[in-house]
């Protein structure tokens, strides 16, 4: 980027050089086609992020729901069974059952942070993509203001009828 403020310098220095402003024209078409190639590969990288991301996302945590349910009535079996047998005291399978949901919500808490994690880097590439466009386009349009320049313009005429 800091090469391109150079050609903007230069330009700027340069004012109504035939040249320069040719080679303005010709940047500005290489940064159109170069703004295209940006808009195309964040259409991609969205379109991969709500494609796949999102799915990933979903059917992780449908996974862990059913895993957690299984794991879920296994010990509630477990503890209705101890109970039932007068195998442990009420107040120790109430401790039981708190632990257990303890360590439940942990596991929902990494699960949940987990697809943050993973969605933030798509989304992390997305951002990082449109600004780059964003760059161009406004190195773009720094350069057609310089290639549209009326004063420039006048006097190129002037000395190509001279």
């Amino acid at each position: 980027m800091r090469k391109l403020w150079l050609v903007v310098a230069i330009l700027g220095l340069s004012s109504c050089d035939k040249v320069a402003i040719q080679f303005a024209t010709q940047t500005r078409e290489m940064l159109d086609g170069y703004r295209k190639q940006l808009e195309a590969q964040v259409a991609e990288a969205e379109k991969h992020y709500l494609t796949y991301a999102t799915l990933r996302v979903d059917s992780d945590m449908r996974r862990l729901g059913h895993e957690r349910a299984a794991l879920r009535d296994e010990v509630a079996d477990k503890l209705a069974f101890a109970y039932a047998e007068n195998a442990k005291k009420p107040s120790r399978i109430r401790e039981e059952l708190a632990d257990f949901a303890a360590q439940e919500h942990k596991a929902n808490l990494a699960a949940h942070r987990g697809a943050a994690d993973r969605s933030r880097a798509y989304l992390e590439k997305i951002e990082q993509l449109r600004i780059e466009k964003d760059k161009i386009e406004a190195f773009a349009k720094l350069l057609a203001s310089l290639t549209a320049n009326n004063r420039c313009s006048a006097t190129l005429r002037k000395s190509a009828v001279s």
